[in-house]
């Protein structure tokens, strides 16, 4: 997925970040959620739906490929841009794969890229290789039983 632009001006947005242990699903949803998202599978039970700009509506992984006991690649990098990114599909790789943190999880949709800048918005992390979207971070993700 390749990044299209990155709206500083946006208002306040809600987003939910979820994780179903029983089962096995992670869920990001954000305000930007419509009937009107397009859904596009990015393989092994995972799934992502952008609005008509391009920004993320909602990802849901379900039984997805996770690496456990491992070391967190992920860290705050020293650039990063409050905003709201939108996107276009190019092409995908189908190797989603989830790292679990201590207080969330990253829905890698990359592994082998350089992540260079991190976009925030309302407690989601959008790392970027380039203009690639490698990741998504949700922060706080809330565990439903």
């Amino acid at each position: 997925m390749l990044l299209k632009e990155i709206d500083t001006n946006h208002g306040t947005s809600r987003v939910s970040c979820t994780y179903t242990p029983s089962i096995e699903t992670y869920n990001i949803v954000t305000d930007n959620m419509t009937d009107d998202c397009k859904p596009t599978q990015l393989g092994n039970g995972c799934c992502i739906w952008l609005n008509e700009k391009g920004q993320l509506g909602e990802i849901e992984c379900i039984c997805p490929k996770s690496f456990k006991n491992g070391i967190s690649t992920y860290f705050h990098l020293d650039e990063w841009i409050d905003g709201t990114p939108s996107f276009e599909i190019s092409s995908i790789d189908g190797d989603v794969v989830i790292e679990q943190l201590e207080d969330g999880y990253i829905i890698w949709l990359s592994r082998k890229s350089n992540v260079e800048l991190e976009v925030s918005q309302c407690g989601l992390s959008y790392l970027l290789s380039g203009n690639k979207l490698s990741g998504i971070v949700a922060k706080k993700s809330e565990i439903i039983e």
